[in-house]
């Protein structure tokens, strides 16, 4: 199954109650060729970048759903045939991935405690590592 979002202009001359009356009818055929309603939305009455059937206005609707591609061929093949639907734009919604993206070594350096300084302690030297370690070794003998 598939993520899908349609996207439908209804004609402006339908009432409210006439364009939820027709988002309602898509939705339970959809619901009926077995998809999984997800949203739906009534944008509301808006002017259309252009003119489309010589309307400049448009109701707009938003319906998301699970389905298979039977289901959207159905779907869009209804939409087609229904009086009132001026255009619809049908799209393929893919799951986004969060991806765990890996800390630079800048971003992680700017974000380590800085280091503590050593005041009045003295340094020691590999020589004194090495002594060190003779006398623990020989030590064992």
């Amino acid at each position: 199954m598939k993520n899908y979002e349609y996207t439908i202009i209804l004609s402006p001359n339908l009432s409210d109650e006439e364009v939820a009356n027709k988002v309602s009818q898509l939705v339970s055929f959809l619901q009926e060729k077995g998809g999984i309603l997800e949203k739906q939305s009534l944008v509301g009455r808006k002017s259309l970048a252009y003119s489309i059937k010589k309307e400049n206005e448009g109701h707009i609707a938003v319906i998301s759903f699970l389905g298979s591609a039977e289901t959207h061929a159905m779907l869009a093949n209804k939409i087609k045939t229904e009086q009132g639907i001026m255009r619809f734009l049908a799209l393929t919604r893919t799951p986004q991935k969060v991806s765990r993206k890996q800390p630079s070594f800048a971003s992680a350096r700017s974000h380590q405690a800085p280091l503590e300084e050593t005041k009045g302690q003295e340094k020691i030297t590999a020589q004194d590592i090495d002594k060190q370690l003779e006398e623990i070794l020989g030590k064992g003998e």
